[in-house]
């Protein structure tokens, strides 16, 4: 059985291979639509453009953006000014911390950790010594 697997796995690996292009292969497809039978639609914002003299200034895209950047602005700042638990828009509060003398006992916790490895690994050895 782990044998046929194996087999398996090589053989479905080869063919999915397989289906992939080789090096300098070119395909070509046909469209599935006849550029002919396609039906030209008249460009409608060409004509509503024509009498420029009655129409209204129109807003830019600059002025859009603007407009959202502020939206934006003004939520994210009524946001986080009515945040329950932080004060982001207030006035900072600042905090001298002092720093902490570093006591290192990392030594010793490594020399323990070694001695319970040493102890099993001489458990696991000789075993048959010990109950």
């Amino acid at each position: 059985m782990k044998y046929f697997l194996i087999f398996f796995l090589l053989w479905a690996g080869n063919n999915f291979c397989l289906a992939q292009a080789r090096q300098g292969a070119v395909f070509v497809t046909q469209d599935t639509i006849p550029s002919q039978s396609l039906v030209k639609v008249p460009d409608t914002i060409r004509t509503a453009a024509i009498d420029s003299s009655t129409a209204k200034p129109a807003i830019t895209t600059t002025q859009v953006t603007q407009q959202k950047k502020r939206a934006n602005w003004n939520l994210i700042n009524s946001l986080l000014g009515n945040h329950p638990y932080f004060n982001f828009l207030g006035v900072p509060r600042y905090e001298i911390n002092v720093e902490r003398v570093h006591q290192g006992k990392e030594g010793l916790f490594y020399l323990l950790t070694g001695v319970v490895l040493y102890f099993a690994l001489i458990r696991l050895l000789f075993g048959k010594y010990m109950n």
